[in-house]
């Protein structure tokens, strides 16, 4: 008789699953439940230039097991982003940074999977935010790189009933040609990538050293909204906030999972465009649960409820606190932390494009009383 594989890998899952359960109930039940969202009292200071402000707002019960709490997280995302501007309410919270008149992208990440994926409830809480703040609907753009990734996501690609337009670079949209780096690093094009020829013989290779940005980027969008998941990835050690705000932004982008010698500086680079630096007003991380190893693609067995929203116009300091976090948990299974597979974090501080230093982090607590 032969074996059902589907059949065969149940316990597996079923166990991880359980393990899963077991650190969510256990971090639960240290922290208590949380009965109101109550920003955290903190001294104004002038911070110098050299450090950088960071929104950390967490509510316990955000997350029920795997599943959002739309309510919570709505408020959790409403007291940070207040917190964070600074401002009584969101219209003045958004209108530091953009305006009614702007087309806004709200840039998320779904290629690990269904549920590490950036959380709907969460983009749902920024664009009701935004409306408050007089930007129409249909003026917002969810979008990444693969339609096939956020249909699998819950992101169904098109108009929704309310407007917002949900779109992909690939199939449909593509890449913007008077747009591209040009980088040392070779890498060899595949359908979908901008300059790949679909005429040209199978056993063929097709090599550029370009990658293109996307066209929604560059043609449909005036201010970026980046929400990033913080994921431990074998290749490039952590995908978070700098590369979803860059990588997931061009084509001609698997020569960089390589190790070289080139690819810090190159991806430094890349996150240092103007497209980039002049359009994304705000970076925030979903680590509402945190992967630390096992990436790219959701293993429970890795996945740690921190029940967190973080904010701040800095992706490097969100990067360098993520990695904070998920190398506190890899001892735990005896995974060595990630240090060589993350230079580029460093690099991109030394180039001024942020701060990695966690002694320059002024974190913000927005928390609910226990």
């Amino acid at each position: 008789m032969t074996e059902n594989p589907s059949r065969r890998n149940l316990c597996p899952v079923k166990k991880s699953l359980l393990a899963f359960l077991g650190v969510f109930l256990g971090f639960a039940q240290s922290h208590g439940p949380l009965c109101r969202i109550q920003a955290a009292p903190v001294t104004a200071t002038n911070a110098p230039p050299s450090r950088v402000r960071v929104i950390k707002a967490t509510d316990l019960q955000a997350m029920r097991l795997l599943e959002p709490e739309p309510r919570r997280i709505q408020k959790l995302f409403h007291a940070a982003l207040l917190r964070y501007s600074g401002a009584s309410d969101a219209a003045f919270a958004w209108k530091k940074v953009l305006t009614p008149a702007d087309r806004v992208g709200i840039k998320i990440q779904t290629s690990p999977g269904p549920i590490m994926s950036t959380r709907l409830a969460l983009v749902d809480a920024v664009i009701s935010s935004l409306e408050k703040a007089g930007v129409r609907r249909d003026r917002i753009v969810v979008f990444d790189r693969y339609a096939p990734q956020m249909e699998l996501a819950g992101y169904s690609i098109g108009r929704r009933s309310d407007g917002v337009i949900l779109d992909a670079s690939v199939p449909d949209r593509g890449y913007d040609m008077d747009h591209f780096v040009d980088l040392p690093i070779p890498g060899q094009l595949i359908w979908g990538d901008l300059e790949f020829r679909k005429d040209r013989p199978e056993k063929e290779e097709q090599i550029s050293t370009k990658s293109y940005f996307s066209k929604i980027l560059t043609e449909k969008v005036d201010k970026v909204i980046n929400i990033a998941v913080p994921m431990a990835d074998p290749q490039v050690g952590l995908y978070g906030c700098q590369l979803s705000a860059s990588l997931s932004l061009v084509d001609n982008y698997r020569r960089f999972y390589r190790p070289s010698i080139l690819r810090e500086d190159s991806l430094t680079e890349l996150f240092s465009n103007p497209l980039i630096q002049k359009k994304c007003v705000l970076h925030i991380l979903d680590a509402l649960i945190v992967q630390y190893a096992g990436g790219p693609s959701f293993d429970p067995s890795y996945c740690w409820p921190l029940q967190t929203i973080y904010l701040s116009r800095d992706a490097v300091a969100l990067d360098s606190l993520a990695l904070q976090q998920i190398n506190q948990q890899r001892p735990r299974l005896e995974i060595a932390p990630l240090k060589e597979q993350v230079t580029y974090i460093q690099a991109a501080a030394k180039a001024g494009l942020g701060i990695e230093d966690i002694s320059q982090i002024d974190i913000v607590e927005v928390r609910g009383d226990h």
